[in-house]
């Protein structure tokens, strides 16, 4: 007879805790809004500072690959030298440029490639500034061959951009003299023996034009940890046929 009577009780007063509250599920869907929110949040954060990461070291790989290259034509060139003339045909210097080397290139007996820096077209989505290397003489074609030869004709490209500007770092190595003398992010050092050290300097990860290509829709205004710009320097000695000339 108890336990019926406690069964009827039961039935007649079922218990509060069989369900949530509306105060419950409102405070459970704050605190999901607010969880999902923060979680998204750093992740953005984490995307983008990663993007600046992939960004700094594509420029970082780039200035290898270019410092790379010159000293492998400046290897190949029979006359290395720093002045203005006489410059390969087909190849000129404007006002805005900034001369660093010319070489000769055997089996041609004249100047034929000549490395400058420039400022690259403003505004550009493809190029970064504050200035860039650019490299006029024979072209390259798909098996990496180029014509030396007297009279070939001669094409100016880009060949790696965010190059530094006002870097102060023209420091040579062995004991040459600097070519331009300061506040290049690009340039050679020439000694009285056939040893030649060529150096660039890159800006990268926190400049605006890193964040305006390869973070859409940032302002200057985010931090990151990687706000800051970084120079990255990329320098090698290599030596000539013969001994280079100012």
């Amino acid at each position: 007879m108890k336990t019926y009577l406690h069964l009827l009780w039961s039935l007649k007063s079922p218990k509060e805790s069989s369900g949530f509250t509306l105060v419950e599920l409102i405070a459970a869907c704050v605190m999901t809004i607010f969880i999902v929110g923060a979680a998204g949040y750093g992740l953005m954060v984490m995307l983008r500072e990663q993007t600046i990461l992939t960004g700094s070291s594509d420029i970082q790989n780039n200035l290898n690959r270019a410092v790379d290259f010159i000293a492998e034509e400046v290897k190949q060139a029979a006359v290395v030298s720093t002045a203005a003339t006489p410059l390969p045909s087909g190849c000129s210097i404007d006002t805005d440029e900034q001369l660093v080397v010319t070489l000769t290139v055997l089996p041609d007996t004249n100047p034929n490639v000549v490395y400058y820096t420039k400022t690259p077209p403003s505004p550009s989505t493809t190029w970064l500034g504050p200035s860039s290397i650019y490299r006029c003489g024979p072209a390259y074609n798909s098996s990496g061959n180029a014509d030396f030869s007297s009279g070939s004709p001669k094409t100016s490209n880009l060949l790696v951009d965010s190059i530094a500007n006002n870097t102060n770092l023209n420091t040579c190595q062995n004991g040459g003299i600097a070519n331009p003398s300061a506040n290049s992010g690009f340039f050679d050092c020439l000694t009285s023996t056939k040893l030649v050290q060529i150096q660039a300097n890159a800006t990268a990860a926190g400049s605006q034009q890193i964040r305006d290509n390869l973070l859409a829709g940032a302002t200057p205004s985010e931090n990151t940890r990687y706000g800051a710009s970084v120079t990255y320097s990329a320098r090698t000695q290599v030596y000539a046929r013969s001994a280079p000339s100012p």
